[in-house]
């Protein structure tokens, strides 16, 4: 067989996990960290900083727009 293969409930018993949270197969441990080049990292807190952004001005229009509202303007 080549390639990834499913994991059929019978070889469940393959997989443990030790105190620390570590995950091994048939006794080895598996990889579970990533690390992302520095340039992925800086556009994703762009991307958040940028929505977090967006979602304050929609608050303050929402306020604003509802205080106009409040004092009879269309």
């Amino acid at each position: 067989m080549n390639g990834p293969q499913p994991i059929s409930i019978d070889q469940l018993g393959n997989l443990s996990v030790d105190g620390a949270g570590r995950l091994y197969w048939h006794g080895q441990e598996v990889i579970t960290t990533l690390s992302l080049p520095w340039g992925v990292n800086v556009a994703i807190i762009a991307g958040a900083i940028i929505a977090g952004l967006g979602l304050l001005w929609s608050i303050i229009r929402y306020w604003l727009d509802r205080a106009e509202r409040r004092r009879g303007h269309p």
